[in-house]
């Protein structure tokens, strides 16, 4: 997990559902305009924001609607406070695909899971939890998963956006990532757990 330090900050959201996840991806759109607005102003970010080019990864088919209607609600916050975003939007090539969204997920300051349903665990998230730095979810993501301690919960889309502020300009210190590793490798070791699977069934 050590590249999570050293890559350039961005953003990316992974959605599901619709409506709420539209509000929400509005308020990651905000969330940045408001970090670049803190760097303006002196905060935790500093300098001049001139040049600075934010990214959102989109790992979803844009060809879709409601996809459109989620990045056009994006591009709308941005632009509302006077500013742009790029979107990264992964290759149709499947092969390509994969290796485009890992590569946005471990440069991202910021990974943003909403879930609209409570449908056990996600494996979004644990992507974004083994290769990613911060990442910011709801209740649904994380309900009963034992994951809550290596994510940042918001309850509606102001709460995202606080969130996101924050942890834009929030290094993602050694010690976050030892704490993650130690909460992942005793609920999610693979190794481990195909152990149990060989001792239940032959062992047993």
């Amino acid at each position: 997990m050590e590249h999570h330090r050293k890559y350039r900050k961005g953003v990316i959201v992974r959605t599901s559902g619709v409506a709420w996840c539209v509000t929400v991806v509005a308020a990651a759109s905000l969330g940045l305009v408001a970090c670049s607005s803190g760097a303006n102003s002196g905060s935790a970010g500093g300098g001049s924001t001139a040049g600075k080019k934010y990214t959102i990864g989109v790992s979803f088919d844009l060809l879709n609607a409601i996809r459109q209607a989620e990045k056009s609600s994006i591009q709308s916050a941005a632009q509302a406070a006077g500013y742009s975003v790029v979107f990264d939007v992964a290759d149709q090539d499947a092969q390509k695909q994969a290796s485009q969204i890992q590569d946005l997920i471990a440069k991202a300051q910021v990974n943003i899971l909403p879930s609209f349903n409570c449908t056990g665990i996600k494996l979004k998230l644990l992507n974004a939890l083994f290769n990613g730095r911060h990442c910011v979810v709801n209740e649904n993501a994380v309900q009963a998963t034992g994951l809550e301690g290596a994510c940042h919960t918001g309850k509606n889309a102001e709460e995202f956006k606080e969130l996101i502020v924050r942890l834009y300009a929030e290094p993602f210190i050694a010690a976050a990532i030892e704490s993650r590793k130690g909460l992942l490798s005793g609920l999610y070791n693979n190794e481990e757990n195909t152990r149990k699977l060989i001792r239940w069934i032959w062992e047993e």
